[in-house]
């Protein structure tokens, strides 16, 4: 592929598997500028419905200009491929860096709210992401997280579940990667909000810990996700925070996960508040600090008063 003309978009280098397909760098004649480009693989898409779904969802993403979300630009199809273009992103896949250990508990805090802020921005258009894993997550210099790859495009006649495999990409079996997957997916249910709550909790256990919380052959990946508690680390433990966090995202039942990506994220906020989060409304976790603060703030005034009070009696008693 790589020479090929797709539209005005030349391919110049491949970047890898994405989500769906295989990712190139492609050079757009019209704004002169480079971009990513993933190239669905045939069959996918079939037919005209199957296409204006995924436009939907491509227009929703385009829309939402988040800063923690990769900007989807649109989708075409040219020559009888259907492909992708999203804007060309730097900076080091969350895979590579926690190959090489644990993060500090401080950087976990910050990736997940960030992590959690561009879901919610991405589930209030409607679209999930159904695949969270550290590979479709990228930080740059500075920290800043981008979300790649949702699943936007499902396979013909898919039928929401995955049974078997690593990655399940078509054959009616919802795409998804195994260790990532929440046991509601599994067992066939739709994915909801609630299942890439879960997605998020598997892959902040795995950077605070440097390792999946669930491991083993499929079968016990099946075993592990739909049956037992991820092993807590001891040595060093998590702190009971970010402990009791992870254990409600990673709750079997969906019914008692955080309801939201957005109440996860005031959960790791209440943790770090120091960490900026996007949206001028701030969450329950900022609603509650403002209270509290609005509250001190009362307070000292009464007792100020108080004191001011009693000064003027002392000085008003006849001496």
């Amino acid at each position: 592929m790589i020479g090929k003309r797709l539209g005005h978009y030349q391919l110049v280098a491949s970047l890898g598997a994405g989500g769906m397909g295989d990712v190139y760098r492609a050079h757009d004649q019209r704004s002169k500028r480079d971009v990513a480009l993933e190239v669905l693989p045939p069959g996918m898409l079939r037919g005209d419905e199957a296409r204006r779904q995924l436009q939907r969802d491509v227009q929703a993403l385009a829309a939402l200009n988040h800063p923690h979300v990769a900007t989807l630009l649109h989708c075409d199809r040219q020559g009888g491929i259907d492909f992708i273009v999203m804007e060309l992103l730097e900076g080091e896949r969350l895979d590579e860096r926690v190959a090489r250990g644990a993060l500090p508990e401080a950087d976990v805090l910050r990736i997940g709210i960030q992590l959690a802020d561009g879901l919610h921005a991405a589930h209030t258009r409607g679209v999930l992401h159904r695949d969270l894993k550290p590979s479709n997550l990228r930080v740059d210099a500075g920290g800043d997280l981008k979300i790649l790859d949702f699943r936007i495009a499902r396979p013909a006649g898919s039928s929401e579940r995955s049974l078997t495999g690593t990655t399940a990409q078509a054959s009616g079996l919802l795409a998804g990667t195994m260790p990532y997957l929440a046991p509601e997916l599994i067992q066939g249910n739709a994915a909801d909000a609630r299942s890439d709550v879960w997605g998020c909790g598997v892959v902040l256990f795995e950077l605070a810990t440097g390792r999946r919380p669930f491991q083993g052959s499929p079968a016990g990946l099946l075993h592990g996700i739909l049956s037992t508690d991820p092993a807590w680390p001891h040595d060093p433990p998590l702190s009971p925070g970010l402990e009791a966090v992870l254990r409600r995202a990673l709750e079997k039942d969906p019914g008692r996960r955080f309801a939201s990506a957005l109440e996860l994220r005031d959960a790791l906020w209440a943790l770090a508040p120091e960490t900026p989060v996007v949206g001028a409304r701030p969450g329950a976790a900022a609603a509650a600090r403002e209270r509290s603060s609005r509250a001190l703030w009362i307070a000292s005034a009464v007792v100020l008063l108080a004191l001011i009070a009693f000064a003027v009696l002392l000085l008003r008693r006849p001496h």
